[in-house]
Parts: structure tokens; sequence; C-alpha cells
């Protein structure tokens, strides 16, 4: 009775509260937070932490175990600040506060074991994604202090410590603010993971075998991905705000912080788990996280080895290092050899498990927040403040991973990802790494045909016809069938693309694109192409038997390779015949080139203007070096 009165007390304190003089109760900013706060484009609202006696407050309630009724003083109370004026900080909880509600939102026992109670322990995981979400969008993730809060536990520093990473977040952590539950402390996700890799291989795992927590492992990795993408891209305006050289604000980006000292080969390891065809073993984060929840397949995740942070022991995170320390230290420096690639024998993830196809966005997502850190922070290396790996690494060992990927998964790297900024160069980057990696030793290389498109790493029509379209790779068919489904998405892509044609052009007196068909050359070099892969995997193009339609034919042909969509012929039948099909239909193509007017009017239709100087596939290439 004392404790439900003692809530009752604070809600109703706390929400007279609002209205009181805020900036008496401010705390001395950090160097960061005041650069966020002078004057700029305004992205996002100011922050102060709360006074004491609200923290206070909330603290008693999280500790006396009513967290529904702490999170809606907390909603409440940011919702009420809303009707404040712009210039006035809104208040935000603490780091610590922050951090408990990140494990609210993922815990087994308010999400897959939550009961019906009295305390609402099923709906407090979804009020507190909601105030975390609403914190994000509205104060942002420097002002609302996410860097210090989403700190995973560092294996070497001292027990009940959390790292810190830059002066910004020195003295965020106030003992003041420290919650006394065991789900705050021992039992949260920070320490419960010694770091954001161990957690992301765990959220896959439960992708393949457990799709009941999958769903809120789900939620939970987006919304990290979500706060890593507003930090990178608010630090990246305040350094140039600032006129940083050293960049120093942008180093200190929570998803650098979660790189740290983890080598390139053990990051991709992570985020190619369980859709490369190896075997994994990620272990559960919490003792009996899965009790009751449904496995889609036959493997079992092995017994829960002891865990006990506080005394050093980490119970089994590290069995499988040693097993792929060889492998990560061959793709550190340098290829792994093809042979081995291919000596393992691939299995079809997303045909055995097909939840793990909602994971591959998630993957490109991070591949792009360390792609774009990388690239802009130069490529110095680490000891000197530059970035944490260069550009040709990374894409190069992304590219040596994608292409060891099963037939099912490979085409979804293929193609551009069109839903992340930077598409196009992105794309462009891996495109070139792939073919290095497909194309067979003493094809002909783009320096010898256009030098000057090369010079800048673009891919021009003249390239891809010379260097690309006409070849095959060796006798595998596997390896020819991910050659085909590359150059049939490059292909199209380039097709479609609003800065580039296949063919000539000229541009009338209105400013108009006139398109000719695709070249012959260009035609001859995607049907050499075809031949010799076909030839080099004993594969014969049937010709339609008499009495049968164009179309008719092709129905039947797409039922044969739908039996067995994923074996490696039929993946390159595929290809072929989308090529095929496209290079028949040339007055299909022309149609689709002028668009919705005669001639493709810049500005309307599916073109634009094409600048004579430049005829290349646009997008920055991210570079070579």
């Amino acid at each position: 009775m004392a404790a439900a009165l003692r809530a009752e007390s604070v809600r109703s304190s706390s929400l007279s509260d609002v209205g009181s003089d805020i900036s008496s109760e401010t705390r001395k900013r950090k160097p960061l937070i005041e650069a966020a706060a002078k004057p700029r484009t305004r992205r996002y609202h100011d922050s102060s932490e709360a006074p004491d006696d609200f923290k206070e407050q909330i603290q008693i309630l999280f500790d006396e175990d009513l967290r529904d009724l702490a999170i809606q003083s907390l909603q409440s109370n940011l919702f009420a600040q809303s009707f404040l004026s712009a210039d006035r900080p809104w208040w935000v909880a603490p780091p610590a506060h922050i951090a408990f509600l990140g494990t609210l939102v993922i815990h087994p026992a308010h999400t897959t074991k939550a009961n019906n109670d009295g305390n609402n322990t099923r709906i407090v995981s979804v009020r507190a994604y909601q105030y975390l979400l609403d914190v994000l969008r509205s104060v942002g993730p420097i002002n609302g202090h996410f860097k210090a809060a989403f700190a995973f536990r560092d294996r070497s520093s001292r027990p009940g410590r959390r790292r810190r990473h830059s002066p910004e977040e020195s003295d965020l952590n106030d003992d003041d603010d420290t919650l006394t539950t065991k789900l705050a402390n021992a039992d949260s996700i920070w320490n419960r993971v010694p770091d954001f890799w161990t957690m992301l291989g765990w959220a896959f795992a439960c992708a393949t075998s457990y799709p009941e927590r999958w769903v809120h492992w789900k939620l939970w990795v987006e919304f990290l991905l979500e706060v890593m993408e507003r930090d990178l891209e608010e630090r990246k305006a305040l350094s140039a705000e600032l006129s940083e050289k050293n960049l120093e604000t942008l180093r200190s980006s929570i998803i650098m912080s979660y790189i740290g000292e983890h080598q390139l080969g053990h990051i991709l390891r992570v985020l190619f788990a369980y859709i490369d065809g190896d075997s994994h073993n990620y272990k559960e984060i919490w003792p009996k996280e899965t009790q009751n929840t449904t496995a889609t397949n036959k493997r079992k995740l092995g017994d829960i080895a002891e865990l006990d942070l506080e005394r050093g022991v980490y119970g089994d995170w590290d069995e499988d290092e040693d097993e792929e320390d060889e492998e990560v230290e061959a793709e550190n420096n340098g290829h792994v050899p093809r042979s081995k690639r291919r000596s393992k024998k691939r299995v079809a993830p997303l045909v055995e498990s097909p939840l793990l196809e909602e994971t591959i966005p998630i993957r490109r997502r991070i591949f792009a927040l360390i792609s774009q850190v990388c690239y802009d922070l130069g490529q110095g290396g680490k000891d000197n403040g530059g970035a944490p790996f260069t550009i040709h690494n990374l894409y190069d060992q992304y590219a040596n991973r994608i292409y060891g990927l099963p037939l099912d998964v490979f085409p979804h790297f293929a193609y551009v990802w069109s839903d992340l900024p930077a598409a196009s160069s992105m794309y462009i980057t891996l495109a070139r790494h792939l073919m290095a990696w497909l194309l067979p030793p003493g094809c002909t290389q783009p320096k010898d045909v256009d030098r000057e498109t090369e010079a800048k790493a673009f891919v021009s029509p003249i390239i891809m016809e010379r260097c690309f379209l006409p070849y095959a790779t060796n006798s595998v068919v596997t390896d020819n069938a991910k050659l085909a489904v590359l150059l049939w998405e490059l292909f199209s892509y380039m097709w479609q693309h609003d800065q580039i044609a296949l063919g000539p052009y000229k541009l009338n007196k209105d400013g108009e694109v006139q398109f000719a068909p695709i070249t012959e050359e260009m035609k001859a070099a995607a049907e050499a192409g075809i031949e010799a892969r076909e030839k080099k995997c004993k594969i014969k193009n049937e010709a339609p038997p008499s009495g049968y339609s164009e179309f008719e034919w092709l129905d039947k042909k797409m039922e044969a390779i739908e039996k067995d969509r994923f074996a490696p012929a039929n993946v390159l039948k595929l290809a072929h015949l989308k090529f095929r099909f496209f290079l028949s239909k040339e007055t299909e193509r022309v149609a689709a080139q002028r668009g919705v007017s005669e001639w493709g009017k810049p500005g309307s239709g599916k073109l634009t203007l094409i600048r004579k100087e430049n005829p290349r596939l646009g997008g920055r290439f991210l570079g070579w070096n």
C-alpha cells in the first residue's frame, strides 16, 4: 500500500513539474552538446536532463518494478514539452534510464515470456520502445545521450563500469541515476553480451530458428540502426558546421564505437551469419530465452554455459573464436582462395529458414553505415585518426563474401540497394569488385577501352560491351550463374538509369533526348557471353518445338525452372532468358525509353536530359585505394 501511495504521489508531482523553470535545473553542457545548440539549421530540439526530483521519482517507480507507470510518466512529460516554445530545451531521461528502457524493449520477460498481470508486463516493452523512438526523433541521438546509454560492457573493464568513448559522455553516467533492479544491471542487454556484433549474431540466429523471438529482435535491431544512422548524419552536419579538420565529432560516432578494435573479417562473418551456408553457433543472451518458443528447424543450440561478467566468466562466447581465427586472419591479409569458398557444401538458407530474408535489408544497412563512415573518415587508418578500414579492403572482402553466397542469397546482393543513401555509389563500387572476383584472368581491361571512364571508375556502355558482357568464368556452373545474374542486374540498371543509354543518342533543338536501339555491337557482346557461359556449363538453348508460340514456349521454360529455381543451371538459364527476351524486344525497349513523352523530355517520362560530355553511369565511385 505504501508503495502504491508513493507511486501515485510521484506521478502527480511529475506532471505538475512540467511547467516549472527548466533552466534552473539544467546541468553544464558538454562541448559537443553546446555546439549542437549554436545557431544552425534546426534538425532536433535541444535537450537538458530532467530536474533531480523528477529523475528521483522515476527512479523510485523503476526500482519498485512499477515500470509501466514510470514509462507513462516519462512519455507524458515528453508530450507536454511539445507545447513549450521552440527554444526551450526538452527534458529527457538520463542515460542510465535510457539504457534500462532498451533492455525492456527486448528482454523475454516483457516480450515472449510476458504474463497478463496487473503490472501490464506485456505493454511495458511497447511503451519503452515508443518512448525511445520519440526521444530519438525529437531531440536526436546526441542530445538524447544514446551513445552513453547504448554502450556495451567491455570485457576488459572493471566490474560494474560501462565504457566511455569520448568527452561528451564523461560524466553522463551519474551514480545518482543508477537503478538498483537486476534488469538494469547484471541482467541488462548491455551486460549480457560483450559487443554489438555478438548481439547481432544471436538476432540472426533467432531469424533462423525462433520466429517468436525474431519478431522482437528485428524491431530492436532496426531501432538501433536508426539510432546509428541518425547519429552519423548529425555528427557529419555538426563536424561541417564546426569546420573540424580532425573530424573528432565524426570519429566519436556510435558506429565507430561499435567497430572498436574488431577486425573486418570478424564483422563480415557476423554480417553474413546463417546466410553464407556455413555453420554458426551464437548463444542465447538470457538463460532459457527461447524456452516455449518454436524452432523452425531441427538444429538445436547448445546448452548455456556459465556467464558471470563480474567474475570475468564469459560462458562460451569465445568458443568459436579459435575456429574462425584462421579465416579472419586470411581475410584481413588478403583474399580467401576461391577454391576454399567453392569446396564448402552449400545449402539454401532462405529455403530452409524463410525469415532470414527479413535480415538482408538489415545486413545491407549495417554495411552501408560502415561504408559511409570509412569513406567520410578517409583512408588514413585507425591509428592516425582515419577510417577503421580502407574502402578498397572493405569492398573487396565484402565482395568476396558475396561471391561465396549460396545461389538463393546471392541475387539479393547483386542488384542496386535503392532503399539506401548513396545507393548508386555503393552499387557501382560493389559491382566492380564483384566483377573482379567473377571475370576470368586475361579479359579485356576497362583502362584499355575507355581510359577516361576508368580513371573515374565509372561504368560506360563501351566497358560493358567489351570488358564484361562477352565473358564466361571457369567451368563451374555456380560461378557462371552468379556472373550471369550480376551482368543482367548491372545491364538492366544501366538501361533504366536516367543518366545512361546503351546505344547512341542525340539531342534535338528542343533539348529532347532521342535514342537509337541498343547497338548491334552491344547486342552481339551480350549474346556472345550467353553462348560462352552455356558452352562452359554444357547447357543447350533449345528452340521452341513446332506448334508452340513464343509465349507458350516461354511459359514452359519458366515452369521447368520453377521446379528447382535455385539449381545453378536454372539460375543461369533464368538470367539468360531475361537477356534474350529483352534483346529481342526492340520496339518495346524504344517505347520504354521514350517514357510518357514522345522523346523523354527532361523532367517528364522515364529519362532526363543526358549531357554529351558525361555519358556514363551516374553516382560517385568510392575509390580503389
